[in-house]
């Protein structure tokens, strides 16, 4: 019988990674046999062909993620922040997301995403010291 051993890497191991999806996979789909196809999106700021800011994140299960959204400092507070987070919002509804989730941290923008409706609904006090990380999310609008 092989010897069992648990090991610990700083790097993940690619052929590995796909075994532990497919079991995730193949577990989760017991509960719920819809697919758990996860699509990519992503939309850029440009200027003069420069990316200066954008969003990032996939849709998967009925909900959108933002993995990210970024502006350079000297682009902010100009309403593109907002713009790119209606374009990801859009794009959830076309893809007949019930809603959008996603984290930040206390020094990041929390206000910004509660002005755009999104509602609190998790904390992890000191994440990072003297600050929170925050879970956000939006229902959208019902969809055929």
């Amino acid at each position: 019988m092989a010897q069992r051993k648990i090991e610990f890497s700083d790097e993940e191991d690619n052929n590995a990674s796909k075994v532990v999806e497919d079991i995730y996979e193949a577990y989760n789909k017991q509960y719920n046999p819809a697919p758990h196809d996860r699509e990519s999106f992503s939309t850029y700021l440009y200027d003069g062909g420069q990316v200066v800011g954008g969003i990032e994140g996939h849709s998967s299960w009925n909900w959108m993620f933002i993995k990210m959204i970024a502006i350079q400092e000297k682009y902010r507070r100009h309403g593109y922040g907002l713009q790119l987070l209606n374009k990801a919002e859009n794009e959830a509804i076309k893809r007949k997301c019930t809603g959008i989730y996603l984290v930040t941290t206390s020094f990041q923008a929390p206000d910004f995403y509660q002005k755009a409706g999104y509602e609190e609904f998790g904390r992890l006090e000191n994440y990072l010291p003297g600050h929170q990380m925050i879970l956000f999310k939006k229902k959208l609008s019902c969809r055929t």
